[in-house]
C-alpha cells in the first residue's frame, strides 16, 4: 500500500475512488458455514479449484489440514513450522522437495 500512496500523489482521492469502485463492484466474499474442519479445507479446495490458481503446498497444506481431526492445531503448527524452516518467500520448491524426499525415505 506504500507503493501505491506513493504513486498516487496529489491524485491520492482519485485512486482512493478508484479503489473504494473496484472493492465494491469487482470483490466477491462468501460465508459458508459447515459443520466441522474438515468439511472447510474440502469447500476450500473446491471453491478455489475454479479461481487462482493453487500451489502444489496449497493442496498439501488442504489436504493435511482435512485429515487432521481433532490433532489441527498440532498439524497447523507442524506446518508453519516446517515452512518457515523451509520455504523461500517466492520459492516453494524446496518444500516440495523436503516432502518427496521424506514420503521417499
Amino acid at each position: 500500500m506504500e507503493e501505491e500512496a506513493a504513486a498516487a500523489k496529489s491524485n491520492w482521492q482519485q485512486r482512493l475512488i478508484r479503489w473504494a469502485e473496484f472493492l465494491e463492484y469487482e470483490v466477491r466474499a462468501i460465508v459458508v458455514d459447515v459443520p466441522t474442519s474438515a468439511d472447510a479445507f474440502l469447500i476450500f479446495e473446491t471453491l478455489n479449484d475454479r479461481g487462482l490458481a493453487l500451489t502444489v503446498a496449497d493442496f498439501l497444506k488442504n489436504y493435511l489440514h482435512g485429515i487432521s481431526g481433532d490433532r489441527l492445531k498440532a498439524v497447523e503448527s507442524a506446518w508453519d513450522s516446517t515452512v518457515t524452516t523451509l520455504e523461500s518467500p517466492d520459492d516453494e520448491q524446496r518444500l516440495l522437495d523436503f516432502v518427496r524426499q521424506y514420503w521417499s525415505s
